[in-house]
């Protein structure tokens, strides 16, 4: 995966602070299930959607190669809500060793092609989704991002990442606790990590991620002042946020893709 975007980047993807291609890598590889977040750019022209065009057919090949090695669990993904060239993707290891296999394999490769922005975004983080998340109508992602610098003059860094996975636990059992109306979209689940450095950075990522089901086919909402408190108090505690509302999320599965992803098909 990591061959195709090297010439254009200096980053290479890391886990447990060492880069893939290190050879010392193999001895620091976590045992644990690692989370693969992949975000792509595609050409207004391509259609990963419809399945006449080649783009979805490219598409649905890419994750069926993913979906063979070893260690690999599941897969998801979704269009960005505000960016209709925008894909998210989740992929499930059971272990470091798959996400080194994945990095070495062709992954998105198929895809490049179709890419307006490379290199594409592929990042990693020391999760294991739960049973609870899957994908579904109505189901929508809400990612967030925070930042929190390494070194302060004004607080313990430690202390002060302790304090954001605190924060954002209490702020999961707020939105699930149901205090924010009938009307609000119902959270199937919340989950959180911090994610691995490509570069070094003065700045640790905080990655979390809202699983909604939203009534009536709704992809947006406006948030009560019960959720925009917690947003505003983790804002103003951290060195930036950002967030990303997704589409319905899929999930792939290899059984109900066609033997030939290529009859009849338009152009992307």
């Amino acid at each position: 995966m990591e061959y195709y975007v090297s010439n254009t980047q200096m980053q290479s993807p890391r886990l447990s602070g060492v880069s893939w291609t290190e050879t010392r890598l193999h001895d620091h590889l976590p045992p644990t299930p690692v989370l693969s977040f992949v975000r792509l750019t595609f050409r207004p022209d391509v259609n990963i959607v419809n399945e006449t065009k080649i783009g979805h057919s490219l598409w649905q090949q890419s994750l069926a190669l993913i979906s063979t090695i070893p260690g690999f669990q599941r897969v998801y993904w979704a269009s960005i809500s505000d960016d209709p060239n925008g894909v998210v993707v989740l992929i499930q290891w059971q272990s470091g060793n798959a996400w080194k296999e994945f990095q070495f394999s062709f992954g998105f490769g198929l895809m490049l092609p179709l890419l307006q922005q490379k290199p594409l975004l592929n990042c990693c983080v020391q999760l294991n989704l739960p049973a609870d998340f899957a994908a579904g109508p109505g189901h929508i992602l809400e990612l967030v991002e925070l930042s929190v610098l390494r070194a302060s003059n004004k607080y313990d860094p430690a202390e002060r990442c302790q304090w954001v996975n605190d924060e954002w636990q209490g702020l999961i059992e707020v939105l699930k606790s149901g205090v924010l109306g009938l009307t609000f979209p119902k959270l199937i689940c919340g989950v959180k990590g911090w994610l691995e450095d490509d570069i070094p950075s003065e700045y640790r990522t905080f990655f979390g991620l809202l699983l909604w089901k939203v009534p009536c086919g709704r992809a947006s909402w406006t948030q009560t002042p019960a959720l925009n408190k917690k947003i505003l108090i983790l804002a103003s505690h951290t060195a930036g946020i950002s967030t990303i509302l997704t589409d319905r999320l899929f999930e792939y599965n290899p059984l109900t893709m066609p033997t030939n992803q290529l009859v009849s098909v338009e152009r992307f």
